[in-house]
């Protein structure tokens, strides 16, 4: 017969292994040019291989009558082609209900439907699906089909055939003929998208042509978009229906269950004369990114828009930018800011929207640039308020704290003139203006008009002050009050901040980074050193993506004292000089004076003295911060310098916080100590009061060096009325005659280093071990340890050191 083709007769029929075919029955289902007719081909020639007689039968070519001979017979396999031509009959049901009863093979091949009942054999197991994804080429199939032309194609063009076609069978050999005519260098899909257009498109039924001439202008296809971009509730079957009959639709990679079209049958659909109008294509698309949207799918969200409604896609970005972490980085808004038409990116809009994605995504320097390049002069008073507060963001970022505060002053002036803009739209602007003088004035450590402001942030938020910067404003306050020398109140206030965030669902943004810094210093200043450092490196994890450097900075000062603290000086150097190496080419006077505010305080507790004499002579004359006035305190005492007392003290004073007037009381006792006994008493006395009150510890002790008589005088001179109470009194003094002690000890480097290791338990071996040394050289040190405290034995070894508080007590 005509199109029948067959094996050699090997006197076998149903004796095969049932795993020669994954069923009895294959139903095979693909659009035109899919490698249907391949397929029966490879698995007729593998039947063939295993001495079983197999046939193949175009159904087109031999007609039904020949189908169901070959059906009837006694063929092990037979392979049908085109069956989708064939009508359902009850003949051909019964023949192939017959052959699986037989134990035989069937093949059927169509287009999207079959002729016979295949389905409900599947559910029994005796049949299986070979769909349109199960045919497609991989790369090294398109491969041996370009080399089969007699060209050749570098791996990224193999990649971009594959991507175009999805592996199509009969539109890639159609891209690599039209390129090997042409001579090109790209793949030409002409032939291609007209092929698909004529033997696939134009023989669907109008339902499902319908369907899929609007759903390729999309990029993922699910049953919700259907409904959306039909707006029809029908549109879920539809695309079902679509799918269950292998209409171009392929699976789409990724946790959600979508489909997509290959790019070329998109183009053949889009070109279809019975798609949607321009003014329907405008509106599904706009309706399906707003879908998009919702479901925080923002790349497909944003690429439709800007199709669909470009003048709509700025106002989408600035949605997007608010549904991102706040103040947090995205690259991806700066990339789709780039793709807007040319003149909405000129429009104030599109400029302070592409300035704000440039901030945020840490090109500060860019969003200047721009907006330098813009004329706000020209602009609506809203817009040129938005566009002053912008500026003033990019500023901070940059560190030109000066010209963020001449910025935010300006938009301050402008929302007093009035906006157009909603009530709690204008709340807003002037409550960022207003952040950013506070913070900077905070900063650059004029504290007091910053204090009240910020210490006024509570659960009472200001109206349109929403949870983001409530929390953000809560935590700098307590921040301020840390410098500032109030710690009991900013220990409230970090907690409140914490609990606040936690309660509206911020509690694991680095909103929280300024509370965590303060409980960081809050635990610094009373001595426990491993809580400040576990509490200041979550701050600094959380910190990776907040906007503003300063705070990042505070962090890694806080850090490098801490580290130095626990004696481990290496770290804290490396913690200082990442800071320099991060932000010392910024200029900025007041980061330059707390980088060295900090070597100093890291030179004093090193006993550096060379280098802290050089650290003190650049520090002379500084007067804010005021931790940098106190730190030329702690300079002075240190080198034994007496001649800047009164200086100092006069700068502290002038300061006018907690922690500067305890400083400033302490520096006074330190200047009439000898002089005047009493009045020395008396400075004393009000710098107890100040601290117990403020919860103070070290920023007390660590200028107290020289004066344990006169705390001891203070002491029993203390007014129990007024304070201080004999309790806090007493643990001050106990604590610096413990100080006295382990500075006569003084043990080396390397014997201090040992010494954190006795505690341990481990044996002289494993601490040589630890320490690359020899266990000699341990025992050596360890006599030498012994004798400077006194004792014996390693236990009171261990007991003496946590007393003196060379090593913690766990």
């Amino acid at each position: 017969m005509i199109g029948v083709s067959t094996a050699p007769e090997t006197g076998t029929s149903s004796t095969a292994d049932d795993d020669v075919l994954p069923g009895h029955l294959v139903a095979v289902i693909a659009p035109a040019g899919a490698g249907k007719t391949r397929y029966l081909g490879a698995i007729a020639d593998s039947m063939r291989a295993r001495e079983h007689d197999a046939v193949v039968i175009d159904a087109v070519v031999s007609g039904p009558d020949a189908v169901l001979d070959a059906l009837t017979g006694e063929i092990d396999l037979v392979c049908i082609d085109d069956a989708h031509v064939l009508a359902p009959s009850d003949e051909l049901d019964a023949a192939v209900v017959r052959r699986i009863g037989e134990g035989r093979w069937t093949a059927l091949a169509g287009r999207d439907i079959l002729p016979v009942s295949w389905r409900r054999w599947l559910a029994r197991g005796q049949a299986v699906e070979i769909g349109f994804a199960d045919l497609l080429l991989g790369l090294e199939q398109l491969a041996a089909l370009v080399e089969g032309a007699g060209m050749s194609a570098a791996d990224d063009d193999l990649e971009e055939l594959l991507r175009l076609t999805a592996g199509w069978a009969g539109p890639a050999v159609l891209c690599v003929e039209e390129r090997r005519r042409v001579d090109g260098e790209e793949w030409p899909t002409t032939d291609a998208v007209r092929y698909i257009r004529g033997e696939v498109v134009e023989t669907l039924p109008d339902r499902l042509r319908h369907l899929l001439n609007r759903l390729a202008y999309l990029p993922s296809l699910d049953a919700e978009v259907a409904r959306v971009a039909l707006e029809s509730q029908r549109a879920a079957a539809l695309l079902d229906e679509a799918a269950s009959r292998q209409l171009m639709l392929l699976p789409a990679p990724g946790p959600r269950t979508t489909l997509y079209l290959p790019p070329v049958a998109a183009t053949a659909l889009r070109s279809d004369p019975t798609g949607p109008d321009a003014e329907e294509l405008r509106a599904m698309r706009h309706s399906v990114s707003l879908l998009y949207e919702r479901r925080g799918e923002w790349d497909d969200a944003v690429a439709l828009m800007l199709d669909a409604t470009p003048e709509h896609a700025v106002r989408q970005l600035s949605r997007m930018l608010g549904a991102l972490e706040p103040l947090g980085r995205t690259n991806n808004t700066l990339k789709w800011f780039r793709k807007l038409p040319r003149e909405l990116r000129a429009q104030p809009s599109g400029v302070l929207g592409l300035a704000l994605a440039l901030i945020q995504a840490g090109y500060a320097v860019e969003a200047d640039e721009l907006l330098d390049r813009s004329n706000p002069e020209s602009w609506k008073r809203d817009e040129l308020a938005e566009f002053l507060v912008v500026r003033a963001l990019a500023s901070r970022v940059r560190f030109r704290h000066s010209e963020a505060i001449d910025a935010a002053q300006g938009a301050l002036e402008v929302i007093d003139e009035g906006l157009m803009c909603s009530a709690s739209r204008t709340s807003f602007l002037r409550l960022l203006a207003e952040e950013q003088i506070q913070e900077v004035r905070a900063w650059q450590g004029e504290l007091d008009p910053t204090r009240h402001t910020l210490g006024a942030r509570n659960d009472e938020a200001p109206h349109g002050y929403h949870d983001v910067s409530l929390v953000h404003a809560m935590g700098i306050a307590a921040v301020v009050l840390c410098e500032a020398g109030r710690y009991a109140t900013a220990a409230e206030r970090a907690q409140s901040t914490l609990n606040i965030a936690a309660r509206r669902g911020l509690g694991d943004s680095h909103l929280t980074t300024e509370a965590y810094l303060a409980l960081g210093l809050i635990a610094s200043e009373r001595g426990d050193l491993v809580a400040a450092r576990d509490h200041l490196e979550g701050a600094r994890t959380s910190a990776e993506t907040t906007l503003f450097p300063t705070t990042r900075v505070r962090i890694d000062l806080a850090l490098a004292e801490v580290f130095a603290r626990l004696g481990d000086r290496q770290s804290a150097q490396q913690q200082l000089d990442s800071v320099v190496k991060a932000t010392w080419d910024t200029g900025d006077p007041v980061l330059q004076n707390r980088v060295l505010a900090t070597s100093a305080v890291l030179q004093v507790l090193t006993r550096d003295s060379t280098q802290l004499a050089k650290t003190s002579h650049r520090l002379r004359g500084v007067r804010t911060p005021a931790m940098v006035v106190a730190a030329r305190l702690r300079c002075a005492l240190a080198l034994g310098s007496t001649t800047d007392f009164s200086t100092i003290a006069n700068d502290l004073d002038a300061a006018q916080t907690a922690a500067t007037d305890v400083a400033a009381a302490l520096c006074r006792a330190q200047m009439c100590r000898d002089s005047d006994p009493q009045a020395a008493s008396e400075y004393v006395l009000r710098a107890l009061r100040v601290a117990e009150k403020e919860d103070m510890w070290h920023t007390l002790l660590d200028v107290a060096t020289g004066l344990e008589p006169i705390f001891a005088r203070a002491a029993g001179a203390a007014d129990q009325t007024t304070g201080p109470t004999p309790r806090f009194t007493r643990r001050v003094i106990s604590y610096l005659a413990r100080m006295a002690e382990k500075n006569q000890i003084l043990l080396s480097a390397r014997e201090l280093e040992l010494a954190r290791y006795l505690d341990s338990r481990l044996t002289n071996g494993q601490l040589a071990e630890q320490l690359f040394i020899s266990e000699n050289t341990v025992k050596t040190h360890l006599r030498h340890i012994y004798q400077k405290l006194g004792v014996e034995q390693r236990d009171e070894a261990v007991r003496k050191l946590k007393e003196l508080g060379l090593i913690l007590d766990h």
